[in-house]
């Protein structure tokens, strides 16, 4: 698609009145019209995102017109790659009605879903780093390697939930429900610190300070209450709960660098592995579902790798960033 095919397609939509209405009521008016536009143009969300912040770019006063010379003036420069768009007035009849609120390249990036649009915030931890996010009401998550959450910060002051793929520690200010949903189950506190593996069909919560609920997505009636100190993990399709014991608490050893495991297939450790140091492991299918209890440190891949074939009896060799694991 041309250049000019692009810009003529914005332009339209820059033009149409019902379109600015649409994304000024905050996709309320009309929005059946909008949404059904959307899924037949799902190829050129670009284009329609492009326009609907330009849109939402300027203020409008009721009854004047908008000056779509200088409106389409404004998306070309923004095209260009130009450098940051000053903020100017226009003042017809003594009348501000137009207001450039800030450049290109400090705009929100807007996720479009059928039915409407929603300010949606991905963040994702790379292989081998941690990524840590504070949340819009001061609440914060520590998020491992290959992990990644996706929240609204538009709708967090009514309802602060996050959805959760690998595995992440929070820290939660009271307030609300805050809920952590995942494939396997959800976690909901008021005010709190714990973590949530939910990788590979695994589900493990451990609860640092306060209390939190977990329920299991296999059961409605399927629920724990953990106290601090206090674990559950989903095995064969149901909730486990493992509370502190005289004082022995399970901790949550990720966050120094120390990764556990209680009689697991071997292949979800060498996941584990391939996350936190970056690399590549063969090994035969044969022993991929041995089972291993053991841990290793995230900060000596030859070292891990000897913690964890060494039990098993198997042999390994690190070639740059791969490693081949053999009987």
């Amino acid at each position: 698609m041309s250049q000019s095919d692009r810009h003529r397609f914005q332009q339209d939509l820059l033009e149409n009145e019902s379109f600015i209405s649409w994304v000024r009521s905050e996709f309320i008016h009309e929005d059946e019209i909008w949404s059904a536009f959307i899924d037949d143009h799902i190829d050129r969300m670009d284009e329609i995102n492009e326009a609907i912040r330009v849109v939402g770019n300027f203020h409008f006063t009721d009854r004047n017109v908008v000056d779509k010379d200088k409106l389409w003036s404004r998306i070309e420069s923004s095209a260009k790659g130009g450098s940051v768009t000053q903020v100017r007035t226009l003042m017809p009849k003594n009348i501000r009605y137009l207001v450039a609120l800030i450049a290109a390249a400090c705009l929100v990036l807007l996720f479009v879903y059928r039915g409407g649009m929603s300010d949606v915030r991905k963040v994702e931890a790379g292989m081998a780093r941690e990524v840590a996010e504070n949340l819009p009401d001061g609440s914060s998550v520590r998020l491992d390697a290959g992990t990644t959450i996706k929240y609204s910060s538009e709708s967090w002051s009514r309802k602060r939930h996050v959805d959760l793929q690998g595995t992440a520690f929070f820290e939660v200010k009271k307030g609300a429900d805050f809920v952590v949903k995942t494939t396997s189950g959800e976690v909901r506190v008021l005010g709190t610190s714990f973590s949530v593996e939910a990788r590979e069909g695994r589900f493990e919560v451990i609860c640092k300070t306060g209390r939190v609920e977990v329920k299991s997505a296999a059961g409605i009636n399927d629920a724990v209450v953990l106290g601090p100190g206090d674990m559950a993990r989903l095995e064969n399709g149901k909730l486990q709960q493992k509370n502190a014991e005289n004082g022995a608490e399970n901790n949550i050893t990720w966050l120094d660098g120390i990764y556990t495991f209680d009689s697991v297939p071997l292949a979800y450790v060498i996941a584990e592995i391939e996350r936190q140091f970056d690399v590549k492991v063969q090994m035969p299918s044969s022993v991929s579902g041995l089972l291993y209890a053991g841990y290793f440190r995230a900060d000596d891949l030859d070292k891990a790798m000897q913690s964890v074939t060494w039990p098993l009896k198997l042999k390994y060799s690190i070639q740059g960033e791969k490693v081949i694991v053999s009987q």
